[in-house]
């Protein structure tokens, strides 16, 4: 029976479909695999929107795309540059002893060499830039330096330096170092690919035009190197020594010096390099770097470790006492304490007499602690169901007329403690703490129980939607109705969280939170809104990521 002649179309056909399918399911597994990325972009930009710090966010991406735009140009420039340049210095042709594996690359690649040898640059250069935009807040202290006013006292530099500029400064030179000695290694691949360097026995046979090159790449490589030596002396300024933050002696008279001699040490290396471009001579370059890491392990280290050891610790409180000081004026100067007038002050003797006509002065004494123990009794006394008390701070309010210390606790959302543990339980019905527990800290009963009081402060909204150890999410103005507060009926009469005005919306929350429920639920409409990003100091970071925060303010 003779074939079907239309059977090779058919297989071709066939083989088209294939193809088209994998092409399709690998696009819908990109879609689906960048879905929660876009997802989670724009929930992120609709929350900074809802508490009107959208300025923050778009801030912050400019930022990082300017950082990444510089970096991976500087990177892709400097490496297509050094490798049009090893072009231009590669042999017309191979020689007879070159390796094999060299010759079947350029048989596979051909013409298309130079252009995958670009392609390679710009490839390392997006993975240069990437880790760059994690700087972004450095980059903008940078450009929006300022002056204090105020200067060091080893170096006489403005304050401001050391807050704005010098962290950028310093992630510059060491990224600078990091992407030159990369680029050093991918200039040697692409001479020995090109001929310009022959591997073989005993030892490479190298190019005087390739030589030049790789010493020029090297002198680069000292020079930034004298520069981040040189930026050293100033990071010492500012590192926590323990005792205190700043330069101490070993730093001064030790540290600093040898710093200096590394400085000089490099410099002179990066002279050696260049000039074996005339001599042809590698020797001296190469027992300068040897001299160099030396000098790096004894002056840096060793020396230092010497001087801190045999002078200093003997005698530390004479040798630190000007350092000391000047941390300590400084410190002065940063809380604003510096033009504090002291006043000497005599205390005489104290009687009963003098107590009992003063009772006063001894009424607003704390008699309650905010510790871990008096949370625990917080907690038992004034918590309730689905709610904990986890810390106590101190305030003062008025008392009967008179401004007293109390101890304040704000009753939190526990959904561990929640009976309804369902979806809705744990999103739509418990949503918020309430109220406070307030004590007097200079009243006690004789039983030794706390005297709380609900009349010192007066609430209006007693509901706790946002507390410091609260996570996850609520969705509020649903048609599930919250638990309320006592004498509450718990429905919801504030504007904060994301309005989940459309379905999109509601998607977009779904794929980032990676919860269905938010998409099916058909308790929620046009004028839900969901609260999201519940911790009062993950808020904050968030709003204001440039401040440094304290763990408990209070």
């Amino acid at each position: 029976m003779p074939p079907d002649p239309s059977a090779p179309r058919a297989r071709r056909v066939s083989d088209r479909g294939r193809a088209l399918l994998i092409v399709a399911a690998v696009v819908v597994v990109g879609l689906l695999l960048s879905a929660r990325f876009v997802a989670s972009f724009w929930v992120d930009l609709l929350w900074h929107d809802s508490v009107g710090r959208g300025d923050v966010f778009w801030g912050e991406i400019r930022a990082k795309a300017t950082l990444f735009g510089m970096f991976a140009a500087v990177f892709v420039a400097v490496a297509v540059l050094n490798l049009i340049i090893a072009d231009r210095l590669a042999p017309v042709t191979f020689s007879a002893n070159t390796h094999p594996v060299v010759e079947r690359f350029h048989e596979f690649f051909g013409k298309r060499l130079r252009l995958v040898r670009y392609g390679v640059a710009v490839v390392f250069g997006l993975l240069f830039a990437a880790p760059t935009v994690g700087r972004w807040q450095d980059w903008l202290m940078f450009r929006n330096s300022a002056s204090f006013g105020i200067r060091d006292a080893q170096f006489g530099n403005d304050v401001g330096f050391y807050m704005f500029k010098l962290p950028f400064v310093t992630f510059v030179v060491d990224w600078l170092y990091l992407a030159v000695a990369f680029i050093t290694v991918m200039v040697l691949a692409t001479h020995v690919l090109s001929g310009g360097i022959v591997l073989q026995p005993p030892r490479p046979k190298v190019r005087k035009a390739t030589k030049a090159h790789i010493a020029v790449l090297l002198a680069v490589l000292a020079v930034l190197k004298a520069a981040d030596y040189w930026v050293t002396r100033y990071e010492l300024t500012t590192a926590n020594r323990g005792s205190f933050t700043g330069p101490n002696y070993t730093v001064v008279n030790a540290q600093l010096p040898a710093v200096l001699l590394l400085v000089l040490i490099a410099l002179l290396t990066a002279v050696l390099f260049l000039s074996a471009l005339k001599t042809d001579a590698w020797r001296p370059a190469v027992v300068a770097s040897v001299l160099w890491a030396v000098v790096a392990l004894i002056g840096g280290v060793l020396y230092p470790a010497g001087v801190q050891s045999i002078v200093v610790n003997p005698n530390k409180k004479a040798k630190e006492a000007e350092f000391i000081a000047h941390n300590i004026e400084a410190t002065r100067h940063a809380l604003g304490i510096d033009d504090v007038a002291t006043e000497d002050i005599s205390f005489g003797t104290l009687s009963a007499s003098t107590l009992e006509s003063n009772v006063a002065a001894l009424q607003d004494v704390r008699y309650v602690k905010p510790d871990s123990l008096m949370v625990s009794r917080f907690r038992n006394d004034k918590g309730k169901p689905g709610q904990s008390i986890n810390d106590l701070d101190p305030d003062r309010y008025a008392i009967d007329g008179v401004q007293r210390q109390v101890i304040v606790g704000a009753p939190e959302l526990d959904l561990s403690q929640v009976g309804n543990k369902s979806w809705q339980g744990t999103h739509l019905i418990t949503t918020h703490g309430c109220g406070l527990a307030v004590a007097p800290a200079s009243q006690i009963k004789p039983t030794g129980d706390l005297v709380y009081r609900d009349d010192i402060v007066k609430l209006t909204q007693p509901e706790l939607y946002f507390s410091p150890s609260l996570s996850g999410y609520a969705v509020v103005n649903t048609s599930v109705a919250e638990q309320g507060c006592d004498g509450d009926d718990g429905a919801y009469s504030g504007d904060a969280g994301v309005q989940l005005s459309g379905v999109m919306r509601r998607v977009a929350h779904a794929l980032k939170l990676w919860d269905y429920n938010l998409l099916g639920s058909s308790a929620i409409d046009g004028d839900s809104r969901l609260l999201s990003v519940r911790s009062v100091e993950e808020r904050a970071r968030k709003v204001a990521p440039f401040l440094v925060y304290d763990a408990d303010p209070y």
